[in-house]
């Protein structure tokens, strides 16, 4: 009997990406190789007959970000690795537009183009990543450049939960207040009260004065902060949080 081949046969994935076999060795071994990106795949003919076989370069993540050719993995004993939980995590926050729904303050941010390949990402996070007991981690993106939108390999740093819950967004649009500023109508002279959540500052007369000691005091914790994580994080982030001011709106 005559064995099989299929070398030669073409078919389109879900994605809408040219494919055509390119070695045909049995059902459960073949190469696909896709025409667009000239990836080569390796799978089994089930795959590729019904058109689940995706094109690494197949922009499946909220049609940006795309899995990529490398070693960098999704997942590890069927649970999504952290790494890829980032990299998802980064891509949710700036293209899906029902998480812009509830944090809107995202909907004007982007990823470099350079980590919408997965693969690349996972480079930079391999040389970038760090631990703390006790501590977890997050991924900034406006900590080393203040105000910045963009997720690239120069902008984002990472950063313990604890540090980061420092840089929080401190101005309020609708009350025309810092977010650690609070009005109380009700009383006589000291109508604004300066606060965070671990910490009364003081109560004042004018909405400046609650302003300006806020900012005087969170300045100083940035410093005394990275003072005291000085040996636990990248001499780029101490010297950032050194360096890092509250400024008035």
């Amino acid at each position: 009997m005559k064995k099989l081949d299929r070398t030669g046969e073409k078919k389109v994935n879900k994605n809408g990406s040219p494919m055509e076999i390119v070695k045909y060795t049995n059902n459960k071994d073949i190469l696909v190789k896709f025409t667009d990106s000239g990836n080569v795949v390796r799978c089994a003919y089930s795959s590729f007959s019904k058109g689940s076989l995706l094109d690494p370069s197949d922009k499946t993540v909220y049609g940006v970000g795309y899995y990529g050719v490398g070693q960098h993995i999704s997942s590890e004993n069927h649970k999504m690795s952290h790494k890829y939980k980032t990299w998802h995590g980064m891509m949710r926050r700036c293209y899906d537009k029902e998480f812009h729904k509830r944090s809107p303050i995202y909907a004007d941010c982007a990823v470099a183009e350079v980590w919408h390949n997965y693969q690349n990402f996972g480079d930079w996070y391999d040389e970038n990543y760090y631990s703390i007991d006790g501590h977890m981690m997050h991924l900034d993106k406006d900590i080393l450049v203040k105000g910045n939108k963009i997720y690239s390999p120069d902008t984002c740093i990472f950063v313990p939960a604890a540090i980061n819950s420092l840089f929080i967004k401190v101005h309020d649009e609708k009350r025309k207040l810092y977010t650690c500023v609070y009005y109380n109508p009700k009383r006589l002279e000291y109508k604004y009260t300066a606060r965070t959540k671990d910490k009364f500052i003081g109560s004042f007369k004018t909405h400046e004065e609650a302003a300006n000691a806020y900012v005087k005091y969170k300045n100083l914790l940035f410093r005394d902060k990275a003072y005291e994580y000085k040996d636990l994080i990248p001499n780029k982030l101490y010297e950032a949080m050194l360096n890092y001011k509250v400024e008035i709106v």
